[in-house]
């Protein structure tokens, strides 16, 4: 209803999410993670709203929801989707549903707080850790 209201369809919010890029070094983070395992990356976004950023990380697969949009570009509705042994990692309170249902979970660049908050929950900083991390918890069965 916000959307209509403001005139605003897929086109726009796209043309938005076109001029925000990846976090230094993702790109190099997916690429040498792909050279031992198969990535997956699993949001709660919508696979239209993600697609410019995927370009920008090289096309990684990405399992999420996805949008109803009439031909007008109108977004009408949205799918949800799947549910798959994971393991996760995030940055925002939005993100520990995802972290916390996984089989490993691991917060990375998060805020003071949320660490503060899930102490439970592993934290990183840098792409060095996290990958440990989950090639450790790969090895985990």
């Amino acid at each position: 209803g916000i959307l209509k209201e403001h005139g605003l369809g897929l086109k726009e919010i796209q043309a938005t999410i076109e001029k925000i890029d990846p976090l230094p070094g993702a790109r190099e983070f997916l690429d040498e993670l792909r050279t031992f395992s198969q990535v997956i990356l699993i949001s709660d976004t919508f696979t239209e709203f993600a697609a410019p950023l995927m370009k920008k990380l090289g096309y990684p697969t990405l399992f999420c929801n996805s949008l109803e949009v009439a031909e007008d570009g109108t977004i009408t509705g949205f799918k949800q989707s799947i549910g798959f042994e994971t393991i996760a990692s995030g940055d925002s309170y939005n993100d520990l549903g995802m972290i916390q249902a996984s089989k490993a979970g691991f917060l990375f660049r998060s805020t003071d707080k949320i660490k503060a908050d899930y102490p439970q929950i592993p934290a990183y900083e840098t792409y060095e850790e996290l990958l440990g991390a989950i090639k450790k918890a790969m090895e985990e069965k």
